[in-house]
C-alpha cells in the first residue's frame, strides 16, 4: 500500500480474524491503516476469541452500527482439561508425545504456530505409533473433510 502498487478502492468486505491476537501483536496502527484505504461503505467482519478494548475501538472506529455477536459455550469447564508444560524449542515434539502417550486421550487437538510444527508433531507421533494428521490451510477441501470425519468417527485419535 505505501508504494500505491495496491488499489483497495473496490473493496466491498473486509474480514480481520484472530483480531484480539493481532491487536496483542501490535498491529492497530496497520489494520486501522488497510480499512482506511476502503470504501466507506463497505462490511467489515471482526474475529475476536475476546474483546478487549481494542476491538471495541476498532469496531466504533471503523464501523456503522456495529452488532456484537457472542457464541455461547456448549460445555461446562469441567468438561475440558488444561495443562501447561514449558519446555525447550528442541523438545517440543517429543514432550507432546510423551503427554499423549502419559494420558492416553481418546482425542484431542494440538496446536502449533507454524504449519511446519504441526508438521513435525505429526511424524513424532506417527513414528510413535499414534493415528495423528495435520489439518491446514495446504489441504485441499476435499482433503480437509476427510481428515476431520477421521477425527469424528475416532479413526484418527491427533489433530
Amino acid at each position: 500500500m505505501n508504494d500505491e502498487s495496491v488499489d483497495l478502492s473496490a473493496v466491498e468486505l473486509v474480514i480481520i480474524d484472530e483480531a484480539d491476537r493481532m491487536l496483542d501483536m501490535g498491529f492497530y496502527d496497520s489494520i486501522a491503516e488497510v480499512i482506511r484505504q476502503t470504501p466507506p461503505r463497505r462490511q467489515t467482519l471482526l474475529f475476536s476469541a475476546t474483546y478487549p478494548p481494542g476491538i471495541k475501538q476498532l469496531a466504533e472506529t471503523f464501523m456503522s452500527n456495529p452488532q456484537h455477536v457472542e457464541v455461547e459455550t456448549l460445555h461446562d469447564n469441567s468438561q475440558i482439561e488444561q495443562r501447561y508444560y514449558e519446555v525447550e524449542p528442541f523438545q517440543r515434539e517429543e514432550a507432546v508425545a510423551s503427554a499423549i502417550a502419559c494420558f492416553r486421550p481418546v482425542s484431542c487437538v494440538v496446536f502449533c504456530v507454524t504449519k511446519q510444527q504441526c508438521q513435525d508433531v505429526v511424524n513424532q507421533l506417527c513414528r510413535q505409533g499414534l493415528s495423528a494428521m495435520v489439518l491446514n490451510s495446504d489441504l485441499e477441501q476435499r482433503e480437509r473433510d476427510e481428515v476431520l470425519t477421521l477425527f469424528d468417527n475416532r479413526s484418527l485419535s491427533v489433530l
